[in-house]
């Protein structure tokens, strides 16, 4: 049984080989176009908006806040299994599907 200190050790070796690791397992097709929607509170589902556009890299968001991004796949990937990779620097993210969690 792994004690709370080797989960942490574990999970900060998993974090670290990641990035070494990542593009043997995984090839980047596309980048996607995203929108954000920062809100007061946390909401159980996604609003309707407002949402703006944000680019790679761009802050965004306060400590403890929750903002909803939202992006579309291209068509040529709606059939294929795909990895989303969240670059949000934040520590939750909850991912909808045909507005359905999943």
């Amino acid at each position: 049984m792994l004690t709370q200190r080797s989960k942490h050790r574990l999970i900060q070796k998993v974090c670290r080989l990641y990035p070494v690791y990542r593009d043997f397992a995984f090839r980047r097709v596309c980048q996607l176009e995203t929108e954000i929607c920062e809100v007061d509170s946390f909401r159980a589902t996604p609003p309707d908006g407002p949402y703006r556009p944000i680019r790679a890299g761009e802050g965004w968001g306060t400590p403890y806040g929750t903002a909803w991004f939202r992006t579309r796949l291209p068509r040529e990937y709606a059939d294929r299994k795909i990895f989303l990779e969240p670059l949000t620097n934040a520590t939750e993210h909850l991912v909808f599907l045909g507005g359905e969690p999943v």
